[in-house]
């Protein structure tokens, strides 16, 4: 549980530290071949402006963040992150929600164009449709991989859900990782 908070901090503050201030010019797509696109309940979405991945590594655990929005509008907060935390090194494989081993956790979180709504993984072991990352190819440039399932929003009268499927994505590591 505790790492689970670490790393829902960590998702936080790297979202934070995403957000440009200026134009709308400032938020540049990414370069040609780099891309985070998925189908959100059915609709085509992508989420290449600012898209990048970002790699922490410490003593006993790794970070991996991905990131992307959807628009180059300043005022538009559509985005998505994906992120792993690890006590062993982040490689190619599957990554799923509440993995029974402890030795990692994942987590994403999706912002529609509004600002009165966070959907998030659960946090239920009898989810039908866990998260899942699954990492194709990791470099010290970039790192590939496939993502699916369901992100839920809990309100003052139910708890929403929706589906993530056909996610992929291809993105440079903002720095190299060390």
């Amino acid at each position: 549980m505790r790492r689970r908070i670490f790393l829902l901090f960590f998702l936080g503050l790297f979202l934070v530290s995403c957000q440009k201030k200026g134009s709308d010019i400032d938020a540049i797509p990414l370069p040609e071949g780099y891309f985070i696109k998925c189908k959100i309940d059915g609709v085509d979405k992508t989420f290449n402006i600012m898209a990048k991945a970002t790699k922490l590594e410490r003593v006993d655990q790794v970070f991996l963040s991905i990131f992307g929005k959807a628009s180059g509008d300043i005022n538009n907060i559509e985005r998505i992150n994906m992120g792993i935390s690890s006590i062993t090194q982040i490689k190619t494989g599957h990554y799923v929600e509440n993995d029974p081993t402890l030795t990692y956790f994942i987590d994403a979180i999706y912002n529609p164009n509004n600002s009165f709504e966070t959907w998030t993984m659960g946090s239920s072991s009898e989810n039908p449709a866990p998260f899942t990352i699954f990492i194709t190819g990791i470099d010290n440039k970039s790192v590939s991989g496939t993502f699916k399932g369901a992100i839920y929003n809990s309100d003052s009268r139910a708890i929403k859900t929706k589906t993530i499927t056909n996610g992929e994505f291809y993105v440079p590591f903002n720095t190299p990782p060390q």
